[in-house]
């Protein structure tokens, strides 16, 4: 296994530019020639394309070090150039070290088998230059020293990617770990979503079959006792009537509360429950506006919408001693809706007791979703109630 593709990250590029830097400083300032000549001057542009091309080969997005084909070139590119240099030094010997990067590369990126065979071969370049220079007797003199240090490269390197081997498997069961966790949170988010759905359909059916059902045998008697009473006016027949009309509005709101608790039940929009709900009602004439572009919200919010319409037009009923209210939802807001009820009335309810939910009620309900109410007299007179809810 490779750890990179590349070995010239940070570390590996400061390693060579440390190692070429030292090496030519140390011909250059032990040479006994002018600096200024056609063989310094070639020495040294060998040694920038030896770090230049390093460097490039290691850029990201080069696309020589994506294969073993582009590793292979190389290699066959620069161990003739360092050769060059070894025996182009104006100082002899003095930039031996500069082999030792180019077979700390081989580790990182070729197999052991080439490994070998690279450092084999640059470990007989260097001597070569040796016995050039001094003799073969020299050579063999400092062939070990030589050689221990190719072996301490070369097991340094060694230690050195496979920590790095080892710390890229960490990173990768890091990144599974997380990846599985994340699943498992979302496995969980679905399981509690759908424990929600099934009891809220559980409390909906309850309600369907439990109080829809007596509200529906109430209306039907009530009819009936009508129906045996005939048409003549009469406080009974009044009363009857008017229980008869109760009991069809509250069947109707068990039916919309048994939609909104029902996750699978088919919905009418909000804007069309608003309108049914402005109609309801005969002698309170109730104008109706809509600002901005209607939007679907959660059947939750929409239910508390609905609810804190009702509670504002039963206010109105019952304390405004007016038969006109105003109800204005406001979808201008890409994140919030607003809905708003008000009349001309007396504008005294801000102190009326909490009856039911109340405007208490209509303060937790809002709050619940994190939203806000306001409730108080108008200044041109009557009353407003107003509420802000995410969605």
């Amino acid at each position: 296994m490779f750890v990179s593709k590349r070995f010239t990250g940070f570390a590996g590029f400061w390693a060579l530019l440390v190692v070429v830097v030292v090496s030519y400083a140390g011909v250059f300032t032990g040479m006994d020639q002018p600096l200024l000549t056609w063989s310094t001057a070639a020495f040294a542009g060998l040694g920038v394309a030896y770090l230049g091309i390093a460097i490039v080969f290691g850029l990201p997005g080069s696309k020589c070090a994506e294969s073993m084909v582009g590793r292979l070139i190389y290699f066959a590119i620069q161990m003739p150039l360092v050769t060059l240099i070894l025996f182009s030094s104006p100082v002899k010997g003095g930039v031996a070290l500069l082999v030792l990067p180019l077979v700390s590369q081989a580790v990182f990126m070729l197999p052991t088998a080439l490994v070998g065979l690279f450092s084999a071969l640059l470990y007989a370049v260097t001597l070569a230059q040796i016995a050039a220079v001094y003799g073969w007797r020299s050579a063999a003199y400092n062939s070990m020293g030589f050689l221990a240090a190719f072996v301490f490269t070369i097991a340094f390197s060694y230690v050195a990617r496979r920590e790095a081997v080892e710390r890229a498997k960490a990173q990768a069961l890091s990144a599974q770990l997380e990846e599985a966790n994340q699943k498992l949170r979302e496995a969980a988010a679905q399981a509690e979503e759908l424990a929600v759905a099934r009891e809220r359909n559980r409390l909906a059916r309850e309600i369907h079959d439990g109080l829809g059902h007596y509200l529906t045998t109430i209306a039907v008697q009530l009819e009936a006792a009508q129906a045996l009473l005939g048409g003549s006016p009469s406080p009974a027949t009044e009363a009857i009537g008017k229980a008869a009309q109760l009991s069809q509005e509250a069947l109707a709101d068990v039916r919309r509360s048994v939609g909104a608790l029902r996750v699978d039940a088919p919905r009418l929009a909000l804007v069309h429950q608003l309108e049914q709900l402005a109609r309801a009602d005969p002698q309170l004439m109730v104008a109706m506006a809509v600002q901005g572009t209607a939007r679907d919200l959660a059947p939750a919010v929409e239910h508390a919408i609905y609810r804190v319409a009702q509670e504002g037009l039963t206010n109105v009923r019952k304390h405004a001693g007016t038969g006109r209210a105003q109800l204005a939802l406001d979808f201008r807001d890409r994140v919030i809706v607003r809905l708003s009820v008000e009349d001309e009335g007396r504008g005294e309810r801000a102190r009326e007791p909490v009856i039911g939910f109340g405007l208490n009620g209509v303060r937790e309900r809002v709050e619940q979703f994190g939203g806000r109410m306001q409730a108080a007299p108008r200044p041109q007179g009557g009353f407003g109630l107003s509420v802000e809810i995410p969605g």
